[in-house]
């Protein structure tokens, strides 16, 4: 078996030295968080029934995250607001972020 050729001290320093240069710093998880804000239910209105007999009778919003660029580097997040009936898209907006704001944009 070839012998290492740092010993496990130099090792050592060399990943410190390395960390330092790098400035790599590992953030510790937060074990006990507290709940900030209580979550609110809201009744399952449609109940997996997914067909419309006329428009804007049902609609349905999500957003997605879009990675693009060489080696995903960017990102952007498309907020939309579906029709049921007709299964068209009839709004949505790209953010940088997904905010609450974005997502409110969407219906106005």
């Amino acid at each position: 078996m070839p012998r290492s050729r740092y010993s496990a001290v130099e090792k050592l320093a060399l990943i410190t030295e390395f960390q330092n240069a790098n400035r790599c710093q590992v953030r510790q998880k937060k074990r006990s968080r507290i709940q900030q804000q209580e979550q609110y239910l809201q009744d399952n209105v449609l109940d997996q029934q997914f067909n419309a007999s006329r428009p804007n009778q049902a609609c349905l919003a999500d957003s997605t995250e879009l990675v693009y660029g060489v080696n995903g580097q960017y990102k952007v997040r498309l907020s939309g607001v579906l029709d049921l009936y007709g299964r068209h898209l009839i709004a949505h907006r790209l953010s940088e972020t997904e905010t609450s704001n974005a997502e409110i944009q969407v219906f106005q």
